[in-house]
């Protein structure tokens, strides 16, 4: 989902997401639900975090690691 935001703008890419999300997690057992939502969000995160490295390294003059 988070390349359905600026700069990439995939939106239809957003729907399809939540759709196979909804879909996972509606399965009748507790477990498989919770891990399917873990993993999603653990997915949006990591793909919407690049933003922060970019932030610090281009507009706030933060150091690069390497």
């Amino acid at each position: 989902m988070p390349l359905a935001f600026a700069p990439v703008g995939w939106a239809w890419l957003a729907v399809i997401a939540l759709a196979a999300f909804f879909a996972l997690t509606s399965q009748p057992s507790r477990r498989q639900a919770l891990w399917s939502a873990y993993l999603f969000g653990l997915g949006y995160f990591g793909v919407g975090i690049s933003w922060v490295f970019i932030s610090i390294s281009q507009y706030g003059n933060g150091a690069e690691l390497w």
